[in-house]
Parts: structure tokens; C-alpha cells; sequence
């Protein structure tokens, strides 16, 4: 990916769950100066929290954690009721954190899983199970969606199959979950469903249409996408739908139009030729797809960035988010069609800045249509920052991007370099602001390796008519 790991002794995720348990009752007692979290980061309580500088979103006050894979969910109406899900990979557990002040203070919880599966650790294809959260038009409504894994590490109570999907819910705007059920179940054990994006679209009648896309992984492969819905707020789901039928992995979360066409972007890696870029389109509620190809590049498609994909609910165009080395070097580009995804514009590149390199974009469109993106950019080895770009007509052109972090983030500490996996940074957009969220390593050192989830709000002016 363009990425050297860390030269530090590696650490398998088990051993780090049973060090930091370990650590959380060294540290419960008494937490030394040195220890302590660095102040810059606002926390709860912060008059204007979160705005300006980043804020940790949790409350969780011990050393020992390690939150990654952020996902954010934000109140349209009210920007104050924001939801956060994460994986604390400090004791494996997947979670939320709930704030209704616009981050002074936050609500904390674990998803409970049901008895026949494990702790939150990585799936049985050795990547991060921790999907998204969701929110609904009524924003009591949230949902989030994780990958199963039978006894956590396949013991005795392994099952007779591969890795499903777990879905939770909130009737209460985030502030408590449902015990976490399975929605999709693989019966063969050599079949495994992994790293699940949900989409929340509500109704004319408003009832919640939950629409999942999952990678399909064999022993030592991951060649395969599927699709598969629920169109009675997640109370049952249809069977998983093969999107590609001639292979391809790193699906994008499902888009619905407003006429029902579902629209899902993947990757076809071809051994010792080009990469291919697809759009796979259903016309009929997800039953079967078609593809066509939008960019074939050597190298288009970094690991696990799969293509963001959206559509501006403002002028209806399709609005498509991507990292690819086509300038040998990891960079993030964005392409915009006006017809429905039958052509694409020449795409554009979103950091401006010289040297380094960015991967890892997330792009979120306003209700007004202004289109929000972040990224994490290396500026040297395991160095990051969190920048971050917007336009506000239509795609036609995007500001200077800029940075977010107000401290250098340094994957030699915390956990992002151990795992395995790359996991994104997080954006949500309202018509008057956009809402962030990253893995940090500020407040660690080399004992704790603390490692949290910062949200931060940026202000926007409304999009242009």
C-alpha cells in the first residue's frame, strides 16, 4: 500500500488483549503523571467541544485502549446527536459512543453478541470486523452491523460454518443496543462473509431498507462480493446475492436511487495485468447485477481502500471516491457522472499539498449536496495526517484540502500498525457543517500505546444552489 510497517517487535491481537488486560488493572488503581492524557484534546465537557480542535470520542478514561475502525452517524436535523461505532482492540470488543451535546459527553457501550461467538478480534480472513453505524430518517433509529466469528479464535464451539454478519439496533438514538443477532450465516465452512457496510434508506412509508454489501472470502482469498437486503427495518433479510460472478473484492457500501436501482463499486485485481474499477447495477431490487468497468489501472485499488460511491440527492449525480499509484505513489482521486454512471469525468486529484502520499478516503454528501471528503496523509514513514477537502457545486471543483490534526499522529505507537488491516477515517455531513472521525495515538507512549477515536466538527457555509 505504499506503507512500510513499523520495525517494533510485531504483536499478534490476542497476546495485546491479554497485555492490556493486564495493564487496565495495573493502571486502575492509580494513574501515574506520566501516564496521563495530553490536554490538547479537548474532552467531554469542552464549551464549544469538538469544534476547532479535535475531541475523544468516548469517556473512557483507561490507558490501556486501542479504538479503531471509526464510523460515524450524525442527526441531519440536529448535529449535537452524533453516533460513533468503533472496536476497542484492547479486550476485543465492538461498541458505540453516543454523544447529544455535540461531543461535552458521551455514552459508552459494547455490542453484546450472542454466547456462540467470540470476542471482537479480527475474522477468520485476518481483517477487522467491526462494519459501520447507520442512521435512519428518524434518528432514533441506528443500526450497526459487525462480522461474526464463531468462539473468537474457532475453539470447540467453532460451528459448522464460515463468518456471517451481526446486526445491532437503537430505538433510542444510540443510547442503548439491542443484543446483536445474526443476519447472514455461511453454512460452508470454506465461505466466509467479512467486512460489512450498511446503508440505512428510508421509505415513502417510513420503513428502514437495509442494504449490506460483504466481501466473500475463501482459505487464503478474498475473490468475491455480495449483496444482500432487508426491506422491513432488519427483520428479515433476503439470501446473499453473488455480485461478481468473474471475480473481484472491496465492495463499496450499496447505494439506492430514487427509481430502487441498487449501484455497488468493486475491484477486480487481475494476477500480472491491470486493476479494474467496476460498477455493478441492479435493476431489480438486488437480485442479479451487471458491470461495467470505469478505470483499469495498474495499481487502482490500495489493499482494502474500496471505492466510495454516492449519489448528490440534490442533482443526482454519481459522485465516486478512490486511491490508486497511478502517479507511483499512493494518491486519492474523485470522478463525477452526470448520466447515471454510463461515463465519468476525468478524475481529479484530492491532496494538493507536495510530497507524501494519501490513501484511505471516506467521502460523506450533504443533504444540500456539498461533498465532504477525508484521508489520511503520510507525510514520512509511519507519520500520518488527517486532511481534509470539500466542494460545494457539484464536484466541479474542491477547495485546497487542509489539515485536521492538530498533532502528528505516529503509527509507531498504538495498534493501526500491528492489526493487519487498514482501517478508515470517518465523515458524516450536515447542510451546515462536517463531522470527522480518526484513529489517534496522541496520549500514548510506549508503555500504553493508548490509541483512540477523535471527532471534530467543521463548520461549512450551505452549498450553492
Amino acid at each position: 500500500m505504499g506503507k512500510s510497517k513499523s520495525t517494533r517487535p510485531g504483536r499478534a491481537p490476542v497476546v495485546l488483549m491479554m497485555a492490556g488486560g493486564l495493564l487496565l488493572l495495573f493502571t486502575a488503581f492509580r494513574l501515574p503523571s506520566e501516564l496521563k492524557d495530553d490536554a490538547p484534546a479537548q474532552r467531554a465537557g469542552s464549551t464549544e467541544a469538538c469544534v476547532g480542535l479535535p475531541c475523544r470520542a468516548n469517556d473512557d478514561r483507561r490507558p490501556a485502549r486501542g479504538y479503531e475502525a471509526p464510523s460515524i452517524a450524525v442527526d441531519p436535523a440536529n448535529g449535537d446527536h452524533q453516533v460513533v461505532g468503533d472496536e476497542n482492540l484492547v479486550g476485543g470488543r465492538c461498541g458505540w459512543h453516543t454523544t447529544f451535546d455535540g461531543g461535552k459527553t458521551w455514552l459508552d457501550g459494547t455490542f453484546t453478541v450472542p454466547e456462540e461467538f467470540g470476542i471482537c478480534t479480527l475474522d477468520s480472513a485476518g481483517l477487522l470486523p467491526m462494519g459501520n453505524v447507520a442512521m435512519a430518517a428518524d434518528p432514533d433509529r441506528v443500526y450497526a452491523v459487525l462480522s461474526s466469528r464463531a468462539a473468537g479464535l474457532r475453539g470447540e464451539r467453532a460451528g459448522d460454518g464460515g463468518d456471517g454478519t451481526l446486526l445491532v439496533e437503537s430505538a433510542d438514538g444510540g443510547k442503548t443496543f439491542s443484543a446483536a443477532r445474526e443476519i447472514l450465516h455461511s453454512a460452508d465452512p470454506q465461505l466466509s462473509y467479512v467486512r460489512p457496510q450498511l446503508t440505512v434508506s428510508t421509505d415513502q412509508n417510513g420503513v428502514d431498507r437495509l442494504l449490506v454489501t460483504v466481501w466473500g472470502c475463501a482459505p487464503g482469498r478474498c475473490a468475491q462480493a455480495y449483496f444482500y437486503r432487508s426491506d422491513d427495518a432488519g427483520k428479515t433479510f433476503t439470501p446473499p446475492v453473488l455480485v461478481t460472478p468473474d471475480g473481484g473484492n472491496s465492495p463499496s457500501a450499496a447505494v439506492l436511487a430514487d427509481d430502487g436501482t441498487v449501484y455497488v463499486t468493486f475491484l477486480r485485481r487481475l494476477e500480472g495485468q491491470a486493476h479494474e474499477l467496476l460498477l455493478a447495477r441492479s435493476g431489480d431490487e438486488g437480485k442479479t447485477f451487471a458491470s461495467v468497468v470505469i478505470d483499469r489501472r495498474p495499481s487502482i485499488g490500495i489493499q482494502y481502500d474500496s471505492a466510495k460511491l454516492h449519489i448528490d440527492p440534490k442533482r443526482g449525480f454519481f459522485y465516486l471516491l478512490f486511491a490508486d499509484e497511478r502517479d507511483n505513489r499512493p494518491e486519492v482521486f474523485f470522478r463525477r457522472s452526470q448520466d447515471e454512471g454510463a461515463s465519468w469525468e476525468k478524475a481529479v486529484r484530492m491532496k494538493t499539498s507536495p510530497g507524501g502520499s494519501a490513501y484511505s478516503p471516506a467521502m460523506a454528501v450533504s443533504p444540500d449536496g456539498r461533498i465532504d471528503v477525508i484521508f489520511y496523509r503520510e507525510t514520512r514513514k509511519n507519520v500520518l495526517d488527517v486532511h481534509t477537502t470539500f466542494s460545494d457545486d457539484g464536484g466541479k471543483s474542491f477547495a485546497t484540502d487542509e489539515k485536521l490534526n492538530d498533532k502528528v499522529i505516529d503509527r509507531e505507537l498504538g495498534y493501526w500498525d500491528e492489526i493487519g488491516d487498514d482501517a478508515l477515517p470517518a465523515v458524516a455531513s450536515t447542510s451546515t457543517a462536517a463531522y470527522f472521525a480518526w484513529s489517534d495515538t496522541r496520549n500514548a507512549t510506549d508503555v500504553t500505546n493508548t490509541q483512540e477515536i477523535l471527532v471534530q466538527r467543521v463548520d461549512r457555509t450551505p452549498a450553492a444552489p
